[in-house]
């Protein structure tokens, strides 16, 4: 995650170095449409100053917080921090930057303001979400995992129970949620295999449910060990379906 949060640093500071007063006409958004009247009110040569300390302002403080987020709060603290920071700093830059137009420039730039914002809203909902928990409960014979990406079947639908420490290699997600340690959705595997992770803790154990449909689905909780989950569903099935 570190490396990540040092690419994404590096890029933000790279994009202070590409606007200029040359380019600007081209790159600028907004800039190019605007008559030479217009183009006279805004002031580029402070504009491009403003760009220029916000994006190294932006690129060190992502590298410096995100970090430390990372040290001190693992991987997760640092996903969400990814995800939302930028959003943010961009809503300011949106909104600071349009001082140096005239009152119409911010006219133009509120509706991205606003959009922004919303995003930054659904980001956040989505988030929420998938960091909550996938609570697993056992009853009427029925196994039931709540949250996202959670799903209901019976007992007599189980093939196998297994306790794994190792997870298979997975490549991209097909349908699904992905975030520092959290995972939950659909995956497929190196070899091709489609499974499905309910991933809500860091490290193993994981209980393995394999379903007689041929189904997998890896299964971890954030308020029990996988230890203890593993052996309530072993217990389960045996007085459910004794030999």
């Amino acid at each position: 995650m570190i490396y990540v949060i040092a690419g994404i640093s590096a890029l933000f500071v790279a994009i202070g170095f590409i606007l200029t007063e040359k380019n600007a006409k081209y790159l600028l958004s907004g800039y190019n449409t605007l008559s030479e009247a217009e183009r006279g009110e805004l002031d580029l040569p402070a504009y491009l100053r403003f760009y220029r300390r916000f994006h190294f302002f932006l690129g060190a403080s992502t590298l410096v917080a995100g970090s430390a987020l990372v040290l001190l709060g693992g991987a997760n603290a640092g996903g969400i921090f990814l995800t939302c920071y930028p959003i943010a700093a961009y809503i300011y830059f949106i909104r600071k930057g349009s001082a140096y137009g005239n009152r119409a420039d911010w006219a133009r730039n509120r509706w991205a303001v606003w959009l922004l914002a919303a995003v930054l809203v659904f980001a956040g909902a989505l988030l929420a979400r998938g960091f909550s928990d996938n609570p697993l409960q056992i009853s009427g014979g029925q196994v039931v995992i709540g949250g996202s990406y959670g799903e209901r079947f019976r007992l007599e639908e189980i093939e196998r129970l297994d306790l794994v420490v190792i997870l298979p290699s997975t490549g991209a997600k097909t349908n699904g949620f992905a975030l520092g340690t959290v995972r939950k959705g659909f995956f497929r595997t190196s070899d091709g295999e489609a499974v499905k992770l309910l991933l809500n803790s860091s490290g193993g154990p994981y209980v393995l449910i394999v379903k007689k449909d041929g189904k997998k689905i890896y299964y971890s909780a954030k308020s029990e060990s996988g230890e203890a989950l593993y052996r309530k569903l072993i217990e389960v099935l045996a007085i459910a379906m004794p030999e």
